[in-house]
């Protein structure tokens, strides 16, 4: 991620921290970015496959 505006950046066991300008940063899963004007992402794990024998209940 680029950052543009100083966003917010809020990985999980860590304080939050601002990037400057031009920054990039690795995110894991459960991290919460906000980009400012009440828009957050919260980047998510992958999907977990469902067993067959539970899509058929």
């Amino acid at each position: 991620m680029r950052t543009l505006n100083g966003s917010e950046v809020r990985v999980p066991g860590s304080p939050v921290r601002t990037l400057l300008r031009g920054e990039s940063i690795v995110v894991t899963p459960g991290t919460r970015i906000d980009l400012g004007e009440g828009v957050v992402v919260e980047i998510l794990g992958p999907a977990r496959p469902v067993p067959r024998e539970e899509r058929t209940a």
